[in-house]
């Protein structure tokens, strides 16, 4: 990356800031709003490239951090056959393992909420949450 929106970026990943001051070039891409366009020059194979993304939008967590802004303020849920599926969230993790959820969950899950990004707008991970009783269900309450 050789710059953004105009702003040539240093080989430690800095840009001018004021007279005599540099900061890291994340910073002035966290100044960006959300559907504003964004400029990148870019070095390939030797040839440099000038970009434009038309819709910027910061990476989106797999797991969001709170459930505010959403369509559904709550929880999504489904019931199939007694079995209880919802999407991932830190607030459920937090009523399921506490306040130290990112030491009591299972290793993969915070694995997940640490570590990966969705690919596309709404994609979230779905868990099961309970079974219920049911005929259809004997032999699944160990779950």
């Amino acid at each position: 990356l050789l710059s953004f929106d105009k702003e040539p970026i240093a080989n430690d990943g800095t840009i001018s800031f004021r007279k005599h001051e540099r900061v890291a070039f994340s910073w002035f891409v966290a100044q960006k709003f959300y559907g504003e366009p964004a400029e990148l020059q870019v070095l390939r194979d030797g040839k440099t490239l000038d970009l434009k993304i038309e819709d910027f939008h910061p990476e989106a967590p797999l797991v969001p951090v709170h459930i505010f802004g959403r369509e559904h303020e709550s929880p999504s849920y489904m019931i199939v056959a007694g079995l209880v599926f919802t999407t991932l969230c830190i607030p459920f993790l937090r009523s399921e393992f506490g306040e130290e959820w990112d030491c009591e969950a299972p290793v993969e899950i915070v694995h997940r909420v640490i570590n990966q990004r969705a690919e596309s707008k709404g994609e979230e991970l779905v868990v099961m949450t309970q079974v219920l009783a049911h005929d259809m269900t004997v032999g699944y309450e160990d779950l």
